[in-house]
């Protein structure tokens, strides 16, 4: 058993000398001022994180966002190049491929494929984002006459 009592072994009553804190109550002192109240500039250092973080979900969704309009535009162009192509092969004025590449491009689009199908004309039109991770999107339509019976 340790004894605990700090009077001198020698029985006289007079105080220890106390040289000041040891070296591992320095160091938990030192910790605890670091923890406690020595942060400055960690609101900083948030700060800038939180507009980081901020600036990347900014970019992510005005990149979706122009992404969803790109396929928009894309569908557009794309039944506009089949009606363009259905109309002039039901007039036969012309091949109706060219006349769908060509209504495409009026678009700023791209004809990816075209067929003729009987009396329908199916394209795909390919339209730039401008986004890296996608940078085209790709649409199709079908156009043709539509059967009126009873």
């Amino acid at each position: 058993m340790v004894d605990v009592d700090s009077r001198p072994s020698d029985g006289s009553d007079a105080e220890s000398v106390n040289d000041g804190p040891s070296a591992g109550a320095r160091t938990m002192r030192s910790w605890r001022v670091w923890l406690a109240g020595e942060d400055r500039g960690s609101g900083t250092v948030s700060g800038v994180m939180l507009v980081a973080v901020t600036a990347i979900l900014l970019t992510v969704i005005a990149a979706g966002g122009r992404v969803l309009i790109c396929i928009a535009h894309a569908r557009s162009v794309a039944d506009q190049a089949a009606i363009a192509g259905a109309v002039s092969q039901w007039e036969g004025k012309g091949d109706p491929c060219v006349r769908a590449g060509l209504t495409a491009r009026a678009n700023d689009g791209n004809l990816v494929s075209c067929q003729v199908r009987g009396e329908d004309v199916v394209v795909k039109v390919s339209y730039a984002t401008s986004v890296p991770v996608a940078p085209q999107v790709v649409r199709a339509a079908r156009a043709g006459p539509v059967e009126c019976g009873v």
